[in-house]
């Protein structure tokens, strides 16, 4: 551990956590590990899956739906969307949304 610490530039402390499991490396040890062991990006390909498991379980199944999701409505309480609007207030919103409607979309949906 010590010689692959030095090898690296990490400590001889951090490399044993690192393989004993208490500790998670940071994207930088994996990079340079596998240019010192020669393991063609295998390591390396780890660092997504290690970025996630730096969080709680809940909070990693929390942000695999945020990276599903397409789009997320808000709630506000000052607007009745809909039948109440005017024309030009509808297309203000639909502007405003993020990601943004194409045009005919706004128009489509202005419409409706």
């Amino acid at each position: 551990a010590g010689e692959f610490g030095a090898a690296i530039g990490y400590g001889e402390d951090l490399v044993y956590k690192v393989e004993g499991g208490r500790r998670i490396p940071r994207p930088e040890f994996l990079d340079r590990a596998d240019e010192i062991l020669h393991a063609g990006g295998k390591l390396a390909a780890m660092k997504r899956d290690v970025a996630e498991v730096r969080y709680p379980k809940k909070v990693r199944d929390l942000a695999k739906m945020e990276a599903k999701a397409v789009e997320m409505e808000a709630y506000h309480h000052h607007n009745i969307n809909g039948l109440l609007q005017t024309e030009e207030h509808m297309r203000a919103l639909f502007a405003s949304w993020l990601p943004a409607y194409s045009a005919d979309d706004t128009e489509r949906m202005v419409a409706a």
